[in-house]
Parts: structure tokens; sequence; C-alpha cells
């Protein structure tokens, strides 16, 4: 059932006409790199930050010790069990597993070329390119979506509870490409309307504007 025109007039104006850019902006990925970005989004889970916090320092502290700066070096043999959530440690496989079939391509040229030549949807598509046949897909949006909001600075829409209740009250379907083109179709930046809805109805979002320094 498709939303009536006046649900999606009021969900599309839902940020007020005066609020400030930097409002809708956060800046918290800005100083690491996209391997380390990547892990941290990864470990954006369901629980409060302070936990967080130490599940995102833990994925990184793994990370280092293997003595390395990119998510394609990981070696082969290696066994990721750096996050509580088997589909978490599997996402990083992917993600390393995604480059390496790339020639020459090192996870930062990666996500440099997908985020300069602004390819919309292609980290999404690539990295359900690489997905085994078991895997729950819909796990991995939240995280997946998160960091191409705010590493990538492409188009994303992250659905969490919070989100989800509020497209429940203008009629909106849960599904991320639908909210994505409605926006665009309309001229709605999508992912400030999602960090202004995380911001007013969580007391618990997956960022801030300064991370806590966990690297």
């Amino acid at each position: 059932m498709k939303p009536s025109k006046d649900s999606v007039k009021k969900f599309l104006n839902l940020i007020p006409t005066n609020t400030p850019k930097e409002e809708l902006e956060d800046p918290w990925l800005d100083n690491l790199s996209y391997s380390h970005a990547f892990l941290v989004c990864v470990g954006a889970g369901p629980w409060k930050e302070a936990r967080r916090r130490q599940v995102q320092a833990n994925a990184l502290r793994c990370f280092k010790n293997l003595g390395i700066e990119d998510l394609r070096d990981i070696p082969m043999e290696t066994e990721i069990d750096w996050y509580p959530f088997k589909w978490q440690n599997e996402y990083v496989v992917m993600a390393a597993s995604l480059v390496k079939m790339e020639r020459g391509l090192t996870f930062e040229k990666y996500c440099e070329r997908v985020s300069e030549e602004g390819l919309d949807n292609q980290f999404f598509y690539d990295m359900i390119m690489v997905c085994s046949k078991d895997t729950n897909k819909k796990k991995y949006s939240k995280a997946l979506s998160l960091f191409v909001r705010d590493k990538l600075k492409l188009p994303a829409f992250p659905l969490d509870r919070h989100v989800k209740r509020v497209l429940d009250d203008f009629e909106i379907p849960h599904d991320e490409e639908f909210v994505i083109n409605l926006c665009k179709e309309h001229g709605v930046n999508p992912s400030q309307l999602n960090r202004w809805i995380f911001k007013q109805k969580s007391s618990n979002p997956d960022w801030r504007k300064k991370l806590i320094d966990i690297l």
C-alpha cells in the first residue's frame, strides 16, 4: 500500500526550515581511515554507548594487532572473532573479500573511488555480491548504511526501531531504497532527514559530534 500524498509531504518536511546545517551533519568518522571507520560502524550494535565503544575498541585493537592498515591486507587464514555477533565478524570477512577481488585496489582506494565518483548504491551492491547464501542480509543493513551515510557521504537511510516508528507514523514502508528514492524525487537529502530523525527520537545514537578516542 502506497503512502498518501499528504503523509509523504509531512514526512519529507519533518526538518524545520530554520535548522542549522551543522545540526544535520556529523563529522564523527572524518578523522578515521575507511578501514577503521568500517570497523567502527560494524560495531554499532544494539548496546548502550559504553558497551558499544568497548566492542568497537576491541575490534580496532584486534585489527591493529595484525600490523596492517587496510582491510584488504587481512591474511586469508585469520580467524575473525572480534565482535560478539557472528554476522559482524562475517561482515569484516566480506569487506576484505570484496577488495581482494579487485586487483591492486585497497579498501581505502575502493572507498575513495565510490565516494568521489558518487556511485550511489555501489557499495551496497558490491557487498551483497559477496554475501554467502546463508547470510542474513537484513542484519547488515544498519551498519552498512551508517558507513555509507557518514563516511562515504552518499545517500543512505539507516533503519533502526526509532526510524521505523516514524516511518509507520507516515505510512512509509520500511524500505531504505524506497525512502532514498522518495527523498530524491522531492529534492530532500535522505541522509540529513535520517540523521535528524535519529537525533530527535533516540537518546542513544550511534554517533557523536566528537568520537571518543578508541584508536
